[in-house]
């Protein structure tokens, strides 16, 4: 008994030693990713960067945090935060560095500095490897938001442009109608208490872009508390696509499937398998795909009638750039109808209410 509590106890401390020294070389790695990046970005003065992210600092005493540093990650994009940052500056863009997991940011307020960097792309603005390893390994195809090569990245901004036509584009406000009056709107009228109104907006926005983008719906308004959806997995991959970049190695990214990385792993397999069916669906029914007007429709329409010229998207391409298209619209339009939301409590707030006359 006693040789076994021994060599049990060995055996916890080696287990101990060696997760010790397994983290101080993940920790060492991280912030020799960090200095680098930091010598990268000097140029730019304005804007914050530190190793430790906020969310630790979130949880530590508060005399334990360095001055200035950040214990909230929404902080850098808040308003308050663009005008002070850039208000009398030369520079109308700032940065965001967080080291330990090597993703930096840049905000921008400039829209013609917005307007080039979308039209030159990888040609002029130099992009973070991370990003398109992360999609190349989880989607197996990169995209327009993480291509690095400019050349790729023009072709297949060039190809993905006939889904963003006006007529393409046009379909989206018929889709918000629909929507609105047929899902939302009943749904809030059930309830008419204690709203949380960003998540009836994120409802709203997921199934536009499920209708608009895919014809998929999500049926966000009739899921049940607690039920896992492709909606509610995508949100998982959002919140915690950064744990899975800063994994060390594409051994362990891939095929270590437990706790976080396996809900990733999880909410990316069931996004690919439904753009998958989708796109065997509309290749099997063409006199359907014809009068489908979803973006995903159209780009397939695309392909097939220049599948002889060749550099047509695959099959891997087109889910990797759906799903951007589905994150970039969700992300944006939550936080436009949430400086929306705020602009109109201002406004009201200077408005009186209307007297009534007896």
């Amino acid at each position: 008994m006693i040789e076994y509590l021994s060599s049990f106890g060995w055996l916890l401390i080696g287990s101990i030693v060696v997760s010790i020294v397994l983290i101080a070389v993940f920790m060492v790695e991280r912030y020799l990713q960090y200095t680098k990046m930091k010598k990268q970005f000097v140029h730019i003065e304005k804007g914050y960067q530190q190793f430790i992210p906020p969310i630790v600092m979130s949880i530590l005493p508060k005399w334990m945090v360095p001055n200035g540093y950040l214990s909230n990650p929404g902080i850098p994009f808040q308003p308050e935060t663009i005008i002070e940052l850039t208000r009398g500056q030369s520079q109308d863009y700032y940065k965001i560095m967080l080291g330990m997991i090597g993703f930096p940011f840049l905000v921008i307020t400039d829209p013609d500095m917005g307007k080039e960097i979308a039209t030159k792309g990888a040609k002029l603005y130099k992009k973070n490897a991370m990003q398109k390893r992360t999609f190349l390994e989880l989607f197996l195809g990169s995209n327009i938001f993480a291509e690095d090569d400019h050349q790729t990245w023009s072709h297949q901004r060039h190809l993905i442009d006939p889904g963003f036509t006006p007529q393409s584009l046009s379909l989206v406000a018929s889709v918000t109608n629909n929507t609105l009056e047929n899902d939302m709107v009943p749904n809030i009228m059930k309830d008419l208490k204690r709203r949380d109104v960003m998540s009836d907006f994120a409802k709203l926005t997921m199934d536009v872009i499920g209708k608009a983008g895919f014809g998929y719906s999500f049926d966000s308004f009739y899921s049940k508390p607690g039920e896992e959806t492709l909606e509610t997995k995508t949100n998982i991959f959002l919140g915690n696509a950064d744990f899975y970049r800063v994994v060390p190695t594409q051994f362990l990214r891939k095929n270590v499937k437990v706790g976080m990385l396996a809900k990733i792993h999880d909410s990316v397999d069931s996004f690919r398998n439904v753009i998958k069916e989708i796109i065997a669906k509309r290749e099997r029914e063409n006199n359907l795909a014809e009068e489908s007007n979803d973006i995903l429709s159209l780009l397939l329409k695309e392909r097939r009638n220049n599948k002889e010229t060749g550099g047509v998207l695959s099959d891997d391409e087109l889910i990797s750039n759906s799903f951007v298209l589905l994150v970039a619209g969700h992300e944006c339009i939550i936080n436009l109808s949430e400086k929306l939301l705020l602009l109109l409590n201002i406004i009201s707030s200077f408005i009186s209410p209307p007297t009534s006359s007896k």
